[in-house]
């Protein structure tokens, strides 16, 4: 008869033990749960200390937080805040880039009687004439109170100090076609306007290509500028040869670019040389043409003997270098080798 007693003692005893280790638990658990806010607190805390750190160092990923953008550029690096809104342009083709973009320029430095080529004037809105390219009017900058400078690295490189002074400035070159692609790139990043970019690309090389294909056959050219006292031709890697060589042909001039103001990719040219290179195609332009063409020489180049001599606007062909005038001097030279050019 003891047995049954003694089992149900057991069960009370192992009944207490269950009480007994379940309160355990739950003390135990109590006492980790205390910590918790604790801990959160914690992170909180490093989270805001991480914050705080990031937003005194500099990052790529915090600049694009903040508007914040550093431009790489001829001259170096620049912060830029933001989008610019009051931009000055201190050269024709960083106004051409910039119309290409659908970006109006606030302020624009020109020359002579120009202050933008006539081929994108319908495109520029109303602006501040700053004077001349090679020394434009630093007070009349100031006055507008840009929040971005565009100027050219060699026509502006005497001023760059002042210019910094004024606002965040950036230099860009012109030297060929292809650095032309890059600024267009640089400035859609600037702007914000990559698909606008991507469309401007696209259609330039719609254009190279068909006029690639319709011109056909290759033929030598020379691109040169034509003055009363002088003459010169522009170099094998300048803007205006690379781009007739993309569109198939042989550029001829192989010689080395004289240093001159703005540092352009020209060289001195005598008749005699050109007698020499005799090209089959010569696009000319200047106020000199007339006085060439009286030349002896003249009438026994190929090209004047073929009637592939073309007065262009020089404006255009020697001044501008933007996406706009690439495509213009492309359809340009396409049109007047097939014989439906003026």
């Amino acid at each position: 008869m003891s047995i049954p007693f003694l089992g149900v003692h057991r069960r009370k005893r192992a009944a207490g033990w269950l009480v007994v280790l379940a309160m355990m638990l739950l003390l135990a658990g109590c006492g980790q749960s205390a910590p918790g806010p604790s801990a959160s607190a914690d992170t909180s805390a490093g989270a805001s200390a991480a914050s705080s750190t990031s937003a005194s160092a500099p990052s790529s990923s915090d600049a694009a937080n903040d508007g914040k953008k550093t431009v790489k550029h001829v001259w170096g690096e620049t912060p830029i805040q933001g989008i610019p809104q009051k931009v000055v342009a201190l050269d024709f083709y960083i106004v051409d880039t910039l119309v290409s973009l659908g970006v109006q320029p606030a302020g624009i430095a020109g020359t002579g009687d120009t202050r933008v080529p006539a081929y994108i004037k319908d495109q520029v809105g109303t602006f501040t004439d700053l004077g001349e390219r090679k020394e434009p009017n630093l007070e009349v900058i100031r006055s507008l109170g840009p929040d971005l400078i565009i100027a050219n690295p060699e026509r502006a490189k005497m001023i760059r100090g002042e210019l910094e002074k004024i606002g965040p400035t950036i230099a860009l070159s012109d030297v060929s076609y292809q650095t032309i692609l890059e600024n267009v790139d640089l400035l859609a990043d600037v702007f914000g306007k990559p698909d606008q970019a991507k469309k401007v690309r696209a259609d330039l090389e719609a254009k190279i290509k068909q006029a690639k294909e319709k011109i056909g056959k290759p033929s030598s050219v020379l691109v040169v500028g034509v003055f009363e006292d002088d003459m010169s031709v522009w170099v094998k890697n300048s803007f205006i040869a690379s781009l007739m060589t993309d569109i198939g042909l042989n550029y001829v001039f192989e010689g080395e670019k004289e240093k001159t103001e703005g540092n352009a990719d020209i060289a001195t040219l005598t008749v005699e040389r050109l007698a020499e290179l005799n090209p089959d195609v010569l696009f000319l332009y200047g106020d000199g043409i007339a006085k060439l063409k009286e030349n002896p020489l003249f009438a026994q180049l190929k090209a004047a003997k073929e009637q592939h001599v073309y007065e262009v606007d020089r404006d255009l062909w020697s001044r501008s270098r933007g996406p706009i005038a690439a495509g213009l001097i492309v359809e340009e030279a396409e049109a007047l080798l097939n014989g439906k050019g003026k």
